[in-house]
């Protein structure tokens, strides 16, 4: 088996800058998340939060079950428990909470803006298809275990749709507010 040298930013996730300023900025992302829902003192933003924060933990799930399957192997997912947390908690619920904001805007504009959440990420498909093979190719990750690009796909798809599930949850919810949006 040839062993393929790791990516240059692999390196440098794994070098103590790397990590250090992995830890700075997603604990900032999230603080600035967190800073942008207290400012106004309507509920609608916290809801996102919470949404975003279901998505990252429904990222948590997937790639903790996707390891120890077997499907997600490779230098990636060998880097330190921490820059793991950091990238897989408080960056994605900053990003999630960023992404739910697409579906926010559109909910507010549009009659079947879940619809057409759900179809716009689609382009997501063809973006997995093409990229996971390269990255796979560079060193990054590798599937195993009867994964395939194609699973990633739809693995992806789902955690594309879960913000604006979250969202809809997270708002009935806690807003009151019963709106069909399909």
């Amino acid at each position: 088996m040839l062993v393929t040298p790791p990516p240059p930013e692999l390196v440098f996730l794994a070098s103590p800058l790397g990590e250090t300023l992995t830890l700075l900025i997603a604990f900032a992302a999230l603080a600035l998340t967190l800073l942008w829902a207290r400012q106004v003192s309507h509920r609608e933003r916290w809801v996102a939060v919470l949404a975003g924060t279901g998505s990252a933990l429904l990222v948590v799930g997937i790639s903790v079950l996707a390891v120890y399957a077997g499907w997600w192997q490779g230098q990636f997912f060998q880097l330190h428990l921490l820059v793991m947390f950091a990238i897989h908690v408080p960056f994605s619920i900053a990003g999630y909470t960023l992404w739910v904001g697409l579906y926010r805007w559109l909910r507010q504009r549009a009659r079947y803006a879940f619809l057409i959440y759900a179809l716009a990420i689609l382009i997501f498909i063809p973006v997995v298809v093409l990229v996971d093979p390269i990255q796979m190719g560079r060193g990054q990750f590798e599937m195993g275990s009867g994964y395939t690009v194609w699973t990633d796909a739809i693995v992806g798809q789902v955690v594309m749709l879960s913000p604006a599930v979250f969202y809809e949850i997270f708002h009935r919810r806690l807003m009151g507010v019963q709106v069909s949006t399909i």
